[in-house]
Parts: C-alpha cells; structure tokens; sequence
C-alpha cells in the first residue's frame, strides 16, 4: 500500500512552529545585499525601468569598489552592465565615459 503524501504524522525533522527569532537582514554593503540590489536592478532594467535601475546599479558598484577594487571581475561586470543600461537608454557619452574609467 502506497503513502499519499499530506497524511499521516509530520515527519520529526520538520517543523511546523515559526522560528523562535525572526532572520536578521544582510547589513547595508554585505555581500548579499549588495547582489540582491545587482538582481532587483537587473530587474527594472528587464521591464525598461531604467531610472529605478540605475542607483541601484552605482550604489553596488561603490560597495564594491570599496571593497574589492576596480580591478576585481566582480566589479567589471558590474561596471560592464551599467554601461549596458546606460546604452539601452540612448546615453552613449556617459556609457562612454565609464567604459574608458573616468567614472
């Protein structure tokens, strides 16, 4: 005889209280703030909502400027993706200015 699934006891590993302490949130410049805020920006920019994007996108790459460097991948792709954001929107000489490193 098979099991159907939803009957019977709950299984002793799962639980099926709330956590005794809500989940903390990632501070301001964490690592997972930082690429949760990447993602939310890729986002808006997916649905053409480029203003809403774009802070997001420059306030990412100043965390990781200031923790990682220019230099870092993480930080280029970053970089190379609001230039992306910057062209999509008809803005070249700024996008031209970040792809040349005066920004």
């Amino acid at each position: 005889m098979s099991r159907r699934w939803g009957t019977g006891p709950v299984p002793r590993r799962c639980s099926t209280r709330p956590p005794a302490s809500p989940a903390r949130p990632c501070p301001p410049g964490h690592s997972v703030t930082t690429r949760l805020e990447l993602n939310l920006a890729d986002l808006y920019a997916s649905q053409a909502r480029y203003k809403l994007a774009e802070p997001l996108l420059l306030g990412a790459i100043a965390t990781q400027r200031a923790q990682l460097g220019d230099n870092h991948p993480t930080t280029r792709r970053s970089v190379g993706t609001l230039i992306e954001h910057y062209r999509a929107r008809g803005m070249d000489e700024t996008a031209a200015a970040w792809a040349s490193g005066r920004r």
